[in-house]
C-alpha cells in the first residue's frame, strides 16, 4: 500500500511532480497557496485530490512534499502559524524540492526534527522538462539516521 502523500506547492515544477505521483498510484492531496494556476489543474487532472488548506493536505500524510519558491516561502509553509509543523502528524517525512541552499536546509531541518519530524532536503535539476517528463535529478541531503529510516519509501 502506497504512503498518503502531501504535495505543498504546485507551480511550474510542482504540479507536474505532483501530477506524477497521482499516474503512479499515490494518493496525493496537493495544495498551492495560488489556486487558480495552471499547473495546479495539471495535478488535478492526474488524479491529485486538490485541498483549500494546507493543515487539510498534511493531516494523514506520511510523506510531505513542499516545492516553493525561496527560504522565505519554505519557512512560512513549514514551520510557519498555519504550516507543516502545526498540522502534520509527527514522525512524518518531510521532503523538501526546493533549491534553498544547504545552510538554510540545515537550519530548517534542525527545526523541524526538534518538533518530531523527518525531513530531507532534495533539490532538483532537470527544469520544467523533466519535471513533466519524470526525469528529475534529485540531489537529497539528509542526518544519516533519516535516510535508513526512510529507504522503504
Amino acid at each position: 500500500m502506497q504512503p498518503n502523500v502531501a504535495f505543498l506547492g504546485l507551480g511550474t515544477m510542482g504540479g507536474p511532480m505532483a501530477a506524477n505521483l497521482a499516474r503512479h498510484g499515490y494518493p496525493v492531496k496537493a495544495w498551492n497557496r495560488t489556486p487558480d494556476r495552471p499547473t495546479v489543474k495539471v495535478a488535478r487532472d492526474a488524479g491529485a485530490t486538490l485541498v483549500l488548506s494546507l493543515g487539510e493536505a498534511v493531516a494523514e500524510a506520511e510523506v510531505i512534499f513542499s516545492c516553493v519558491s525561496g527560504v522565505p516561502d519554505v519557512e512560512d509553509v513549514l514551520l510557519g502559524p498555519e504550516g507543516v509543523a502545526r498540522y502534520g502528524q509527527r514522525q512524518s517525512l518531510i521532503v523538501d524540492m526546493s533549491t534553498i541552499g544547504s545552510d538554510a536546509a540545515r537550519s530548517i531541518g534542525d527545526r523541524l526534527q526538534q518538533q518530531g519530524f523527518r525531513f530531507l532536503d532534495a533539490p532538483v535539476s532537470g527544469g520544467d522538462v523533466g519535471a513533466q517528463s519524470g526525469t528529475l535529478t534529485i540531489m537529497v541531503g539528509a542526518i544519516a539516521g533519516i535516510l535508513r529510516l526512510v529507504c522503504r519509501y
